[in-house]
Protein backbone atom coordinates (compact mmCIF):
# COMPACT_ATOMS: atom_id res chain seq x y z
CA UNK A 1 0.00 0.00 0.00
CA UNK A 2 0.60 3.92 -0.24
CA UNK A 3 1.51 5.59 2.95
CA UNK A 4 -2.02 5.81 3.27
CA UNK A 5 -3.40 5.08 6.78
CA UNK A 6 -5.90 1.93 6.05
CA UNK A 7 -8.32 0.45 8.01
CA UNK A 8 -7.63 -3.32 9.13
CA UNK A 9 -10.55 -5.60 10.57
CA UNK A 10 -14.01 -5.72 10.30
CA UNK A 11 -15.83 -2.74 11.44
CA UNK A 12 -18.79 -3.87 10.10
CA UNK A 13 -18.96 -7.00 11.98
CA UNK A 14 -20.85 -7.77 14.95
CA UNK A 15 -18.59 -7.44 18.31
CA UNK A 16 -21.13 -7.85 21.50
CA UNK A 17 -19.03 -9.80 24.11
CA UNK A 18 -16.01 -9.75 22.00
CA UNK A 19 -12.89 -8.56 22.84
CA UNK A 20 -9.78 -8.11 20.40
CA UNK A 21 -5.62 -7.65 20.71
CA UNK A 22 -3.70 -6.79 18.49
CA UNK A 23 0.00 -7.68 18.63
CA UNK A 24 2.45 -5.44 17.97
CA UNK A 25 0.67 -2.05 18.57
CA UNK A 26 3.36 -0.22 15.96
CA UNK A 27 1.63 1.95 13.75
CA UNK A 28 -1.80 0.96 15.10
CA UNK A 29 -4.31 3.60 16.30
CA UNK A 30 -5.59 1.08 19.03
CA UNK A 31 -4.82 -2.86 19.91
CA UNK A 32 -8.09 -3.24 21.57
CA UNK A 33 -10.42 -2.43 18.96
CA UNK A 34 -12.13 -4.73 15.82
CA UNK A 35 -10.88 -2.46 13.36
CA UNK A 36 -7.79 -0.29 14.16
CA UNK A 37 -6.41 1.89 11.88
CA UNK A 38 -2.56 1.45 10.23
CA UNK A 39 -0.64 4.42 9.91
CA UNK A 40 2.67 2.90 8.24
CA UNK A 41 6.04 5.30 8.88
CA UNK A 42 8.04 6.59 6.49
CA UNK A 43 10.06 4.25 4.12
CA UNK A 44 9.56 1.18 2.94
CA UNK A 45 8.65 -1.89 4.74
CA UNK A 46 6.74 -5.27 6.04
CA UNK A 47 4.69 -5.89 9.32
CA UNK A 48 2.61 -8.84 10.64
CA UNK A 49 -0.43 -8.23 13.20
CA UNK A 50 -1.91 -10.65 14.76
CA UNK A 51 -5.05 -10.30 16.06
CA UNK A 52 -6.38 -12.42 19.24
CA UNK A 53 -10.71 -12.63 19.46
CA UNK A 54 -12.38 -13.76 22.98
CA UNK A 55 -15.77 -14.23 23.39
CA UNK A 56 -17.37 -13.69 26.49
CA UNK A 57 -16.92 -17.74 27.08
CA UNK A 58 -13.07 -17.44 27.26
CA UNK A 59 -12.77 -19.27 23.19
CA UNK A 60 -10.38 -17.74 21.45
CA UNK A 61 -9.52 -17.21 17.82
CA UNK A 62 -5.99 -15.99 16.00
CA UNK A 63 -5.18 -14.42 13.05
CA UNK A 64 -2.50 -12.63 10.92
CA UNK A 65 -3.02 -9.42 8.83
CA UNK A 66 0.45 -9.06 6.59
CA UNK A 67 1.07 -5.73 5.46
CA UNK A 68 3.52 -4.58 2.68
CA UNK A 69 4.10 -0.63 2.76
CA UNK A 70 6.36 1.89 0.60
CA UNK A 71 6.46 5.98 0.21
CA UNK A 72 7.69 5.69 -3.02
CA UNK A 73 5.05 7.33 -5.54
CA UNK A 74 6.97 6.23 -8.41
Amino acid sequence: CTTAAIQLGDPSGSTVGLTYLWVPADYLSSTTTPAPIFTPPAGTGAIQYTVTITNANGITNTGNVNISYSDDTS
